[in-house]
């Protein structure tokens, strides 16, 4: 399935170098911070807590990283999530506030899609209505994947080793299934 042409899909590329370049990413890790650093392609700023990425080390990542022909991710792969504060405007390439329009749009995708919700622990033993929640919006399987640590916490040591275990676990899981066949969890 092919949803946009590949223009589209270097005018993201393009964005998102300039985001890291500009904008930079917020960095707490000493070590991930020291590891950019060292490359002499990345700078960290104090007064914002940003690593500020040149588009030259991303452009190497993405050379050294396996293709995706190594991997099963889907064509139609889809992000969700409850956090971000603005949605892209496909007609004027600028980063928008999300409106009711925008939240429909996501809706149908989502109804219709399975999904992986990653939850820190803590997270969820407080609040099982939001795995039930997600249950009742997902159309698909929704297979929840538990992330130890605070909810804030789960981009940080150690806790993101198990984000991205789990997150490779179910990327090996997911080409091995027909989309909607299985579900790892019961809601609540």
């Amino acid at each position: 399935m092919h949803f946009v042409d590949d223009e589209y899909l270097n005018h993201i590329h393009r964005d998102a170098l300039r985001v890291l370049e500009e904008v930079g990413v917020k960095c707490a890790s000493t070590k991930v911070r020291r590891i950019f650093e060292d490359t002499g392609l990345a700078a960290f700023d104090e007064t914002t807590g940003h690593v500020h990425v040149l588009p030259q080390l991303v452009e190497q990542a993405l050379n050294m990283a396996p293709k995706r022909d190594k991997f099963w991710i889907p064509e139609n792969a889809f992000g969700v999530g409850g956090t971000a504060p603005f949605v892209y405007d496909d007609r004027t390439g600028d980063l928008v506030e999300p409106t009711f329009e925008h939240l429909v749009k996501i809706a149908k995708i989502v109804d219709e899609a399975d999904a992986v919700l990653f939850m820190a622990e803590d997270y969820r033993n407080d609040h099982d209505h939001v795995v039930e929640n997600w249950h009742a919006l997902i159309g698909g399987r929704l297979d929840v994947r538990p992330i130890t640590g605070l909810h804030n916490e789960i981009l940080e040591e150690p806790h993101v080793c198990v984000l991205a275990s789990e997150l490779s676990a179910s990327l090996r899981e997911s080409g091995s299934r027909t989309p909607g066949t299985t579900d790892r969890t019961t809601p609540g």
